[in-house]
């Protein structure tokens, strides 16, 4: 279980479980997926290259855009803003456009 400080967002990794202020939230396995690799890597700057690999696997292999797609579906569905507490960072690295970062995490 590990929750984002100032959020009310807490989730169970085992349940697959997310509940913001008790309430819990349904996420698709792709959403649950990027909010635990994020949150497992917080204070990280994630590739789009790294989250593909690890949140979607090898063998599939998407537009990057379906990044943003789930990102966003995400945010929305935790009610949160596009800055905070995940970060899209773009021009961060020479090979890439998009990273994301999650902040404010207490396990």
């Amino acid at each position: 279980m590990y929750h984002l400080i100032g959020t009310g967002i807490e989730a169970d990794r085992e349940k697959r479980v997310v509940r913001k202020d008790g309430r819990e939230i349904r996420l698709t396995g792709l959403e649950f997926g990027l909010l635990d690799y994020l949150s497992s890597h917080a204070n990280h700057i994630c590739t789009r290259d790294k989250l593909l690999e690890r949140v979607w696997g090898e063998r599939f292999r998407y537009d990057t855009g379906t990044i943003d797609v789930h990102l966003n579906a995400l945010r929305r569905k935790l009610g949160f803003s596009k800055s905070a507490p995940i970060e899209t960072i773009r021009g961060t690295y020479p090979d890439c456009t998009y990273a994301g970062k999650i902040t404010q995490l207490k396990k």
